[in-house]
Protein backbone atom coordinates (compact mmCIF):
# COMPACT_ATOMS: atom_id res chain seq x y z
CA UNK A 1 0.00 0.00 0.00
CA UNK A 2 2.97 2.58 0.62
CA UNK A 3 4.03 1.80 -2.75
CA UNK A 4 0.97 2.88 -4.20
CA UNK A 5 0.84 5.83 -2.22
CA UNK A 6 4.27 6.76 -3.27
CA UNK A 7 3.64 6.89 -6.98
CA UNK A 8 0.34 8.80 -6.18
CA UNK A 9 1.95 11.49 -4.58
CA UNK A 10 4.18 11.81 -7.38
CA UNK A 11 1.28 12.20 -9.89
CA UNK A 12 -0.26 14.44 -7.72
CA UNK A 13 2.83 17.01 -7.41
CA UNK A 14 3.17 16.44 -11.21
CA UNK A 15 0.05 17.23 -12.50
CA UNK A 16 -0.70 20.41 -10.36
CA UNK A 17 2.90 21.68 -11.15
CA UNK A 18 3.25 20.64 -14.44
CA UNK A 19 0.04 20.24 -16.12
CA UNK A 20 -2.09 23.28 -13.83
CA UNK A 21 1.09 25.46 -13.01
CA UNK A 22 3.36 25.16 -15.89
CA UNK A 23 6.04 24.95 -13.90
CA UNK A 24 8.58 25.35 -16.87
CA UNK A 25 7.38 28.53 -16.97
CA UNK A 26 7.08 29.87 -13.48
CA UNK A 27 9.19 31.83 -11.58
CA UNK A 28 7.38 30.96 -8.00
CA UNK A 29 5.82 28.58 -6.08
CA UNK A 30 4.71 28.16 -2.91
CA UNK A 31 4.14 25.51 -1.44
CA UNK A 32 1.95 23.61 1.68
CA UNK A 33 2.96 20.90 3.45
CA UNK A 34 6.55 21.36 1.76
CA UNK A 35 7.89 18.19 4.01
CA UNK A 36 5.67 15.42 3.18
CA UNK A 37 4.79 13.36 -0.03
CA UNK A 38 3.56 15.78 -2.71
CA UNK A 39 5.44 18.70 -0.93
CA UNK A 40 9.00 16.96 -1.62
CA UNK A 41 7.76 15.57 -5.22
CA UNK A 42 6.81 20.04 -5.99
CA UNK A 43 10.04 20.73 -4.62
CA UNK A 44 11.96 18.27 -6.78
CA UNK A 45 9.89 19.68 -9.90
CA UNK A 46 11.05 23.24 -8.87
CA UNK A 47 14.74 21.96 -8.68
CA UNK A 48 14.26 20.55 -12.35
CA UNK A 49 12.73 23.73 -13.98
CA UNK A 50 14.55 26.33 -11.29
CA UNK A 51 11.63 27.27 -9.54
CA UNK A 52 12.05 29.45 -7.03
CA UNK A 53 10.14 27.41 -3.33
CA UNK A 54 8.63 28.73 -0.73
CA UNK A 55 8.02 26.06 1.27
CA UNK A 56 5.80 26.10 4.51
CA UNK A 57 5.93 23.37 7.33
CA UNK A 58 4.76 22.53 11.21
CA UNK A 59 7.72 22.53 12.57
CA UNK A 60 11.22 23.58 13.27
CA UNK A 61 12.19 19.88 12.60
CA UNK A 62 10.63 19.97 9.66
CA UNK A 63 12.91 23.12 8.61
CA UNK A 64 15.82 21.61 9.28
CA UNK A 65 15.15 18.76 7.41
CA UNK A 66 14.36 20.90 4.36
CA UNK A 67 17.59 22.88 4.43
CA UNK A 68 20.07 19.30 4.85
CA UNK A 69 18.04 17.66 1.95
CA UNK A 70 16.71 19.56 0.02
CA UNK A 71 19.10 22.70 0.33
CA UNK A 72 16.52 25.42 1.11
CA UNK A 73 17.98 28.57 2.79
CA UNK A 74 15.90 29.90 6.05
CA UNK A 75 14.56 32.74 3.83
CA UNK A 76 12.74 29.97 1.85
CA UNK A 77 11.03 28.35 4.49
CA UNK A 78 8.45 28.90 6.92
CA UNK A 79 7.20 27.55 9.75
CA UNK A 80 3.70 27.68 10.13
CA UNK A 81 2.80 30.38 12.61
CA UNK A 82 -0.63 30.42 14.81
CA UNK A 83 -1.19 33.93 14.04
CA UNK A 84 -2.68 34.79 10.70
CA UNK A 85 -0.47 38.01 10.97
CA UNK A 86 2.50 36.32 11.79
CA UNK A 87 1.59 34.14 8.62
CA UNK A 88 1.43 37.50 6.48
CA UNK A 89 4.82 38.78 7.73
CA UNK A 90 6.72 36.00 6.96
CA UNK A 91 5.00 35.50 3.77
CA UNK A 92 5.83 39.17 2.64
CA UNK A 93 9.39 38.44 3.54
CA UNK A 94 9.82 35.19 2.11
CA UNK A 95 8.54 37.35 -1.08
CA UNK A 96 11.27 39.68 -1.04
CA UNK A 97 13.85 37.39 0.00
CA UNK A 98 13.24 35.26 -2.93
CA UNK A 99 12.63 38.92 -5.32
CA UNK A 100 9.19 38.10 -5.96
CA UNK A 101 6.19 40.11 -5.99
CA UNK A 102 3.76 36.94 -5.29
CA UNK A 103 3.42 32.89 -6.86
CA UNK A 104 3.18 31.85 -10.26
CA UNK A 105 2.13 28.43 -8.35
CA UNK A 106 0.48 27.26 -4.97
CA UNK A 107 0.85 23.75 -3.90
CA UNK A 108 -1.93 23.39 -1.14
Amino acid sequence: AQGAGFVVQALTAWYGAMQLGAAPRARSMLVHSAAGGVGLFSLQICQMFGVVPVAIVGSEDKARFLQDTMGLKASQIIVRPYREKEFRRRLEESLRAIGCEGFDIVMD
